[in-house]
């Protein structure tokens, strides 16, 4: 089981930077059994992340993304 919040997140950026690419910003972390749920915010989007520690599978679902209209 996962302790500190440091180590949660040290858990978390690896995969997220994987999937988002660019630096994402963690808006928090949170662990829910063995699992760690939260959100990130990343360049035009907020997304919610779930990592499932026993399997090692990492989710990543689009919650808002900003977009740039023409005036």
């Amino acid at each position: 089981m996962l302790c500190s919040v440091n180590l949660l997140k040290n858990r978390v950026l690896g995969p997220l930077e994987k999937a988002c690419g660019d630096t994402p910003r963690l808006l928090s972390v949170e662990l829910h059994g063995d699992d760690v749920q939260g959100l990130a915010l990343v360049p035009g989007k907020v997304v919610r992340y779930v990592f499932e520690s026993e399997t090692h599978t990492f989710r990543v679902s689009e919650l808002l993304s900003l977009i740039k209209t023409k005036s």
